[in-house]
């Protein structure tokens, strides 16, 4: 096979294909993030009781049930907040992550056939260095 041929195709597929490719990977590892944390459905869901762990009103005129029961259901609704809210925050955090992580990725993949000619390089100054 020619060099030159090789290198050809090697780049068409490196800056082609492989860019779309990295694109689709990139995009369903987002959407994956996304998803996993359920990030939508907590939001909308975001004051509903913990475990749906919520106390029954009862029938009838007593004050010290009412507020038994409504000082139950409030703690349930704050708790579930503080809880799906942190797994929102950390949801977002890991979206960031594999943002920021993906263009660094496509950054090295964009310069890695350079890097990998540079070290040839390299590795050729020092074998010749060390003779």
């Amino acid at each position: 096979m020619n060099f030159s041929l090789f290198i050809t195709q090697y780049s068409l597929w490196h800056y082609g294909r492989g860019i779309k490719s990295y694109f689709s990977n990139w995009g369903n590892l987002l959407w994956f993030t996304y998803h996993f944390f359920s990030i939508p459905l907590l939001l909308r869901t975001l004051f509903s009781p913990f475990e749906r762990m919520s106390d029954e009103y009862r029938k009838g005129l007593d004050l010290g049930a009412f507020f038994s029961t409504l000082l139950i259901n409030t703690i349930m609704r704050l708790v579930g907040a503080a809880v799906r809210g942190v797994i929102v925050v950390i949801g977002l955090i890991s979206l960031a992550f594999v943002l920021a992580a993906g263009l660094v990725l496509l950054i090295a993949w964009i310069l890695m056939p350079f890097i990998m000619l540079a070290l040839l390089l390299l590795g050729i100054h020092g074998l010749i260095q060390w003779i």
